[in-house]
């Protein structure tokens, strides 16, 4: 928190100056102890990348209220058909701008 409230609110300036340290910076954790931190840094800028284009199909591309699943298979299932069509998406995406390169 930045703020703090006593009688009045105030600025916390030392949680800003601590915060400040790490700005630009990433701070993760896992529990795979055989990747290189390399690898975990490479995988979730991946996950930021595939729930970026998660929120863009649903916004934009696919029509379909949430989902709320608690059976892993079904949560599974939920996920390979957002990969799938985000899949097909890029696919089309990719021949479409071949094609029109070719009638250049």
């Amino acid at each position: 928190m930045y703020l703090t409230a006593t009688d009045k609110i105030r600025i916390d300036r030392a949680a800003i100056k601590e915060a400040r340290r790490y700005d630009g910076k990433w701070v993760l954790e896992t529990n795979d102890d055989s990747i290189s931190v390399e690898d975990a840094a490479k995988g979730y800028k991946g996950l930021m990348i595939i729930e970026r284009c998660f929120r863009s199909l649903k916004r934009t591309q696919i029509r379909i209220t949430p989902m709320f699943h608690w059976a892993p298979r079904r949560i599974e299932t939920h996920v390979k058909i957002y990969v799938l069509s985000l899949f097909i998406e890029r696919v089309a995406e990719v021949r479409s701008a071949g094609r029109r390169r070719l009638r250049s």
